[in-house]
Order: C-alpha cells, then structure tokens, then sequence
C-alpha cells in the first residue's frame, strides 16, 4: 500500500472537512515526493529521521509539527488496520517550535488602510476598493476568520435584529454562534446587499442562499463563481505591498482581540465567545499587554521608594539566613 492509497483510505471513514483533506493529501504528497516512498511498510525510523532533517533544512519546526502529526494519525490507522506492526512517526522525536510573539497591527495602520481603500475607489487598483474596505472593515469589526467571511451567506445576517451568524462551514471548530453587527459596518453591509440586488438581479428572497461577499459579481476578472479564502490572501498581499507594512486577515483579528482586551471591558469569556474558541486558553493566546501598561508595570519597581526599601531589606535578611542555613521564619 503506497501512503496515497493510505490516505484516500483515511479519508474515506474520516468525514474531515474539504479543507483538512487537501492539507493532508499535501502532506502526503510532500513526503512522496521528497522520500520516493511506494509502499508504507519500507517506512524505518532512520527514514523519518533523514526526512526530518531535510524539512527543518527548508522550513519551520512548526511545519514540520504539521507533517509529523499528520502522517502520524495515517500510521496510527495503518496500525489499528493491521497494515503495519509499529509507527516511526510516533517514535521520531521533534525539537519544540519557537513560539513567535504574534505580530500586532499598529491602530494608526488600520486607519490608513481604510483610506488608502477610500481613496482607490474609481481606480483599477483593489477593484472595486469599496467591497475590499467592507471585507476589511468586516474582518477587523467582528474578529471572523478569512474562512468564516467567505462562507457567510445571505440568511445569515439579520438586518433586523442587527446579528450575524457565524456557520459551522467555516468554523474551525466546527460550530456556530451569533454576534452583533457592529454600526461601524452596518451601513457598508447594507451598500453591499443594494448592490449585490441589483448587480444580481435578484430579489432579497431569491439571495439567501447566495454568498454575502463575493467579488466575482463585481469584477469578473476574479476565477471560480464564488470568492475563496485565498483570494481574500491575495488582496492583503497586494494591500501590504501598496503601504510596505504587513497586513493580513489574521493580525486583524489578533489586534481587535488584543485591543478589546486592553480596554478592560470585555472579559475573558465573552473574548472567547465573540472569537468562537471552545478553550480559554486559546484565548489567552490573543491577550498582550501594550508598551505603555509594561512601562507603568515596571515602573512600579523602585529602591527610592520607603516600600520599596523594606521590599528590599526584607529580601536581603531572608538572603543572609538562607545562606547561613537558618530558617527563614526566625
């Protein structure tokens, strides 16, 4: 049995989502390609290794993390299936991934984007720049992934009650929830569904089932018949490369998170709720300090102060009697 033939089978009884598939056929295809593997049975430990080392030669730990854990999970069933007697992607040992200070965009970057937008409208550049802004508005107002943006469809949005819900299409976890339009976007939500109408020629009960923004009825040099994730990436791509700062949907939802956060009036949960995490501790991930709280924290720190001093005097006794060997509480 050649990997392919194992992760078609895989697949097969999984129910994954069409996303997680392709990320594995990817994976398995990258690991065909660079090892010449035809069958999963001729796969050592020493094989995995050498792998192993060519990737981390190419790429991040953390892209290998993926690969591990994905080919992983098809040993793991080759094994259950009885096709193999053992798994060296179990027994490969991993170096720990660096975790990355997640990269945060500057307010001031945000609101220059929006204009750069308004200030593109009429031109070939970002066309058309008015549902671009709303895509940006959107993503940063509501915290949604590129993913979830994309898979909002017409029933979706309450204009009414002023909610939107959130499917399980483009959930990474696979449920949904339901959050306020927020007025900064109201009113660009409804230019888009005046113009969507009449770009369409559809009336407002004919349009439910249709996808909220999709730039291919407003610029048909757009491929495919519905918008996808990617070419929302695209569109940050080119956005970053007109203002020479890195801007993508992901920093937009890590910044409104971090900045809510920073406001002190929205607590850990409704962060987590309105950001769709079933773990808090994601959500703890999304919540950095600003320079100015770190400042005002350190500069707390003082020998000046007479608290400060008895800090230290007390710290200094307790020292002495530490390296005399006496107790600490005599």
């Amino acid at each position: 049995m050649s990997p392919e033939e194992l992760c078609e089978e895989y697949l097969r009884i999984s129910a994954l989502r069409p996303r997680t598939e392709l990320s594995y056929r990817n994976v398995v295809a990258v690991f065909a390609k660079d090892t010449h593997v035809k069958d999963i049975k001729s796969v050592t430990n020493d094989l995995v290794i050498g792998w192993r080392d060519k990737i981390l030669n190419r790429a991040s730990e953390t892209t290998w993390h993926t690969y591990q854990r994905t080919l992983r999970a098809l040993w793991n069933y080759a094994l259950e299936e009885g096709y193999l007697d053992h798994n060296p992607f179990k027994k490969v040992r991993s170096p720990r991934a660096v975790k990355k200070e997640p990269k945060l965009l500057p307010v001031r970057t945000i609101q220059r984007a929006i204009r750069y937008l308004d200030q593109c409208e009429g031109t070939d550049r970002h066309k058309p720049a008015w549902f671009w802004r709303t895509v940006f508005k959107t993503l940063f107002y509501t915290g949604m992934r590129a993913q979830q943006l994309v898979n909002l469809r017409w029933e979706d949005i309450d204009f009414e009650e002023r909610m939107i819900t959130l499917g399980y299409r483009g959930s990474k976890t696979r449920r949904e929830w339901r959050l306020p339009i927020p007025d900064e976007i109201y009113d660009d939500l409804r230019e888009l569904e005046e113009k969507t109408l009449s770009y369409a020629m559809k009336t407002p009960a004919e349009l439910k089932g249709d996808q909220v923004f999709r730039v291919q009825l407003f610029n048909s040099e757009y491929a495919r018949y519905e918008m996808h994730a990617d070419q929302i990436f695209g569109f940050f791509r080119r956005l970053s490369q007109d203002l020479g700062e890195k801007i993508s949907a992901h920093r937009l939802r890590h910044t409104m998170a971090t900045l809510l956060a920073a406001e002190g009036k929205v607590n850990l949960k409704i962060l987590q709720y309105i950001l769709g995490h079933t773990d808090v501790r994601t959500t703890m991930e999304y919540l950095h300090p600003d320079p100015t709280t770190l400042r005002e924290a350190l500069g707390t720190l003082s020998l000046e102060t007479t608290a400060g001093k008895k800090s230290i005097e007390r710290l200094s006794v307790a020292a002495e009697k530490v390296d005399k060997g006496e107790p600490e509480g005599e």
